[in-house]
């Protein structure tokens, strides 16, 4: 699929949209949530059957090989159709930090068992003052011993934690090196979930999915189990993200869609002083705007999801403010959908409601406006820093 032209990835998303619109109605959503924390084994095999958890897994472990631009295609399905299950989390990020800092033994061992769906990964790396918009400042602590490390920390809304079999855990590494600078650096480790010390505390989220609290309490993990021979920067980590970062924003630029398809057909049907409401200017606006920031929306995503393609430099350092605005548009977007609805559109007994739930939990785990703007300005400034000791 490396070589792949436009007509490959609309076959892969006309098959994509239509097993969602059979097998993924409404109703069910509403069902799984209520009785799975919104993961269903049985759909989990079907993605696996379809392609969608090696998507974008190099093609030597059993992936398709597809690139970001495939995954952008999918995500956009998913949030459409408002699916619960983590694709994303599960199969796209962890499936990426393990191609880009695992050793060559651990790529075979788990890639193609999360390609199969045998195996289930869920990143452990939320703390209280840590998120996509913070990759940085580590306070879970891996202590060096003789046989490995002892992992101590707690993990903060770890999705799907309670379904996998193993956890990629960020960790900063005390005494990582004679360089006092490396002390601390973070580091991903592989942690199996019936590791002695390792207790979950589940909860269903905002959204209805499944998460939960993990601490690790001097946790054992042999050398094997660290993710990356070194330690690496959070611009490393963050560069290693930006697919599943940009999974996200597409995801909500897909329930975005849905929300505003639901709002105008609704509209287009609701009558009130004789008139239908689309008959009023007032409505007609916040239509217009609303298609507007969506469009735009859309843009941001896949302008961004052309630079990573294209290998462009320092790509990594627009996502912050693409993610800010990208936000920004959803929730105009949201907030307009069940304006328009009224007070039944806040309920989970219409899709506008659910649609607010989900964007809502996607912007906590990429951090608020103001996280990104922050992060955003110090990219800028690393990639200043860059540009200016290159040109000495």
């Amino acid at each position: 699929m490396n070589n792949e032209t436009s007509e490959d990835r609309n076959i892969i998303q006309s098959t994509v949209d239509r097993y969602l619109r059979t097998h993924y109605r409404f109703e069910r959503r509403q069902c799984a949530v209520q009785d799975t924390g919104g993961f269903n084994p049985a759909v989990w095999k079907e993605f696996s059957e379809l392609g969608l958890l090696s998507l974008s897994m190099d093609e030597m472990y059993g992936g398709l090989g597809g690139q970001c631009r495939d995954a952008m295609v999918v995500s956009e399905l998913l949030g459409y159709h408002l699916v619960t299950e983590p694709l994303i989390s599960s199969g796209i990020l962890c499936s990426d930090l393990i191609q880009a800092f695992g050793t060559e033994a651990q790529r075979s061992r788990y890639l193609p068992s999360i390609a199969t769906g045998s195996e289930m990964f869920s990143f452990a790396h939320t703390e209280s003052d840590l998120n996509f918009a913070n990759l940085h400042s580590v306070q879970t602590l891996a202590t060096a011993t003789q046989n490995g490390y002892l992992l101590n920390g707690k993990k903060l809304n770890v999705i799907n934690a309670s379904n996998a079999t193993h956890l990629l855990v960020s960790s900063a590494v005390e005494n990582s090196g004679a360089d006092p600078s490396s002390a601390n650096s973070p580091t991903l480790f592989v942690v199996d979930t019936n590791t002695v010390g390792l207790t979950l505390e589940s909860h269903i989220t905002l959204d209805g999915s499944s998460a939960s609290t993990v601490t690790l309490e001097t946790v054992q993990a042999s050398k094997a189990d660290q993710l990356v021979g070194a330690t690496l920067s959070s611009d490393d980590l963050g560069k290693a993200t930006v697919k599943s970062q940009l999974c996200l924003s597409a995801e909500s630029n897909g329930i975005a869609s849905r929300l505003l398809e639901e709002t105008w057909a609704y509209a287009g049907n609701r009558e009130q002083f004789g008139s239908k409401i689309t008959d009023f200017q007032v409505i007609q606006h916040r239509l217009a705007n609303m298609y507007m920031a969506l469009e735009a929306a859309k843009s941001f995503v896949w302008v961004a999801c052309e630079l990573v393609d294209s290998s462009a430099a320092n790509c990594a350092s627009v996502i912050p403010n693409m993610r800010r605005k990208v936000s920004s548009a959803c929730r105009e977007i949201a907030e307009g959908a069940i304006q328009i609805h009224g007070g039944i559109g806040t309920t989970d007994e219409l899709i506008i409601g659910q649609g607010l739930k989900r964007l809502l939990a996607i912007e906590n785990s990429l951090g608020s406006e103001a996280e990104l703007a922050v992060e955003s300005i110090r990219l800028l400034k690393n990639t200043y820093n860059a540009n200016v000791r290159r040109n000495r």
